[in-house]
This record gives C-alpha cells, structure tokens and sequence, in this order.
C-alpha cells in the first residue's frame, strides 16, 4: 500500500505533529497502562510513581474503575443533598426532581466512558480500513494524517491523541519518614510523573 507517496507534509500536520511531540509522554509507560488497562484485556499490574514530589504507589486500573466510584460518590449525593430549585418548590417537586437527579447521576461517568470507548472503537476501525495494517504499509512509509479524508482526520484528532491520565487502584501516599497512607483510588496526571517503576514481585 502506498500512502501519501511524495511525503510531503502540510503545514498543519507539522504544527500538529509539534504539538503532539510537546504532549508526548514516556511510550514505555504508556505502553504499560495500554497494556494493563486495556478495553478488552486488564489486569492490576504494580506500579510506583513520583509525581510533583510526591511517591505514590497502587496497581493500575482500568478508568471504569473510578469512573463507577464517582457515580456511586454522586448518587449517595443526589439523595441527600439540599436541593435549589428555580421558581415554585414544594415537596412534591422537590421529591420529583431528587428521583430524576438520582438516576441522571447513577450512571452518568460511566456511560460517558462507554461512549468514549466505543468512539475509540470505532476510530480505530476506520483509520485501519484507510491506512491499512501496519504489515501492509511500505517499509520506508508510514501513513500521516494528510492520508485521511476529513471524516476520518476529525476521528484521528479526538480518539488517537496522547495518554493524559493514569488511574491506580489500592493506592497509597508515602509520608515521610516510613508510612504509607492508604487512598484508595486516584486519578494521576501522566505529564506530571517525574519518574516511575514497577516494584519487585515477592
């Protein structure tokens, strides 16, 4: 398959590709948490991370994880929080929009994540069908976003950028001089992990 055969790049793929380079975080570790948090394959693989100076440590997880935590967080909210309503409030429509608030909230992080994923899915599906696989393209050719069609460059740019967040499960903070602070399930910015590393398996 021949792609793109004069390779010659448009001057806003080179300023994307700039960007993108800007963003870009260590593959090493970005490979590790595709592996480990994958969409159809995960497991709770150990990992400590310095992040902004402070050690963490916990296993990865898949972002389901937390995001069926803040749901659960959300709903027990929901139901007990002092609602605000906008013009004629009364117990009845109170009580009625608790109930509506309660189910919109129930599952709102968690479907968003679904539609998220199957986005993904789906992206990845169609840039195969347009790049092909990557045993079919030429040894000296990769495919670039000026390959894609608008459609499909649109899917590139919001379903293949780089990894932002790391999601560790079991979670625990270090606080010096030697004791580890349990704190359950974390959302960590990846661009700021100064350093990581798989601990030793006993």
């Amino acid at each position: 398959m021949t792609l793109n055969p004069d390779r010659k790049l448009s001057s806003e793929t080179r300023r994307l590709i700039a960007i993108l380079n800007a963003l870009a975080t260590d593959p090493m570790l970005d490979l590790l948490i595709s592996l480990a948090a994958g969409d159809r394959i995960s497991f709770d693989a150990p990992i400590s991370v310095m992040l902004d100076g402070q050690l963490i440590r916990g296993r990865i997880a898949k972002p389901e994880v937390f995001a069926g935590i803040l749901d659960e967080r959300l709903k027990a909210i929901a139901q007990t929080a002092t609602l605000h309503l906008v013009g004629a409030a009364n117990a009845e429509a109170e009580g009625q929009t608790r109930k509506a608030l309660v189910e919109s909230l129930s599952d709102a992080f968690s479907q968003d994540l679904r539609v998220a994923r199957e986005r993904e899915r789906h992206a990845k599906e169609v840039l195969e069908r347009v790049w092909g696989t990557p045993d079919e393209h030429e040894e000296d050719t990769n495919p670039t976003i000026d390959d894609l069609p608008d459609a499909e460059a649109l899917l590139a740019l919001q379903t293949l950028g780089p990894r932002v967040t790391l999601t560790l499960d079991q979670a625990e903070l270090y606080v010096p001089p030697a004791r580890w602070d349990p704190i359950g399930v974390v959302r960590l910015s990846v661009q700021h992990i100064a350093g990581w590393w798989m601990p030793p398996i006993p």
